[in-house]
């Protein structure tokens, strides 16, 4: 099942990237006529896109960065013009980050389950300090 929801969040992240490129070069967008809210909305919309293809290999941090972009965007258009986007497009682009958020912890609860204490990534019997008095010799210096 997080397979699926991991490959539902990549494919859609990529379809929403592709859609916005194909729609920024057919309108020939030029940001140097935006106004300061424009520009920053479409920073905004830039770190989204930027955290859908970061998902492909770091699911928390992309799905992070999505969606904060997501926020922050559709927070400057509502600063902007009182009022939220319109229509179904700019829900589903919250989607690739939820997603891929709920992937990255149910990854991470998984890893954590399995009976090791360590954090992910690092294996067990790495960095570990033992407190068995049998592991810790005295050893003298002075020698």
């Amino acid at each position: 099942m997080i397979t699926l929801i991991r490959w539902a969040a990549r494919a859609l992240g990529m379809l929403i990237v592709g859609m916005v490129v194909v729609m920024a070069v057919g309108q020939g967008v030029d940001p140097t006529k935006f106004n300061g809210i424009e520009l920053g909305m479409l920073i905004s919309l830039l770190a989204a896109l930027v955290g859908m293809v970061a998902l492909w290999w770091r699911e928390g941090i992309g799905g992070a960065i999505s969606l904060a972009g997501m926020i922050a965007f559709n927070g400057l258009n509502f600063a902007a013009s009182g009022k939220f986007p319109g229509g179904p497009v700019f829900p589903v682009c919250f989607l690739p980050g939820v997603l891929s958020l709920i992937c990255a912890y149910v990854g991470r609860a998984r890893s954590n389950s399995a009976g090791s204490d360590q954090p992910v990534g690092e294996q067990p019997g790495q960095n570990q300090i033992s407190a068995r008095p049998q592991d810790c010799e005295e050893r003298d210096i002075t020698q």
